[in-house]
């Protein structure tokens, strides 16, 4: 599947958030486009061409962008699964407009690959939004940067 991870505010600095879930993601299988807001405009070819959207939020004013970028991929594409993962995905906003299907803090690379994997394996009936806080130690990957900007 196609994955589309977003950052939206790492003020320049390349987002080890994607490089790490870019990483989690290629090991599963997955086709990984990264976007980096804080740097990069809007790409409306990688949005079009996603499968599913995962924006990392680290700090609650990363979690506050990234509501608003998941509002914007809402309008534009409507049936797009939509996951924030980090630190701050849990504390957002969860009421009747939320436009996020499901949200991962904590250790969120074997939680994102596994979310990925299963939007991938068929149609559903799309759950409420949910919300994972994962703990536990996993193994790690080596992340990968080529998909995004110096």
């Amino acid at each position: 599947m196609r994955v589309l991870l977003i950052g939206t505010y790492e003020l320049g600095r390349q987002p080890t958030s994607l490089a790490t879930a870019a990483a989690a993601l290629a090991a599963s299988g997955h086709d990984v486009d990264c976007l980096d807001l804080s740097v990069q405009d809007w790409d409306l070819a990688l949005v079009g061409r996603a499968g599913v959207a995962a924006i990392s939020v680290p700090m609650h004013t990363a979690m506050r962008t990234g509501l608003a970028w998941a509002r914007r991929l809402r309008d534009e594409q409507p049936a797009l699964p939509i996951c924030l993962f980090g630190l701050y995905a849990t504390v957002g906003h969860d009421g009747a407009d939320n436009p996020v299907d499901h949200r991962i803090a904590g250790e969120f690379d074997t939680q994102l690959a596994a979310w990925v994997d299963a939007v991938a394996a068929g149609p559903g009936p799309r759950p409420g939004p949910t919300a994972i806080i994962d703990t536990g130690r996993h193994g790690t990957h080596v992340p990968v940067r080529s998909g995004l900007p110096p």
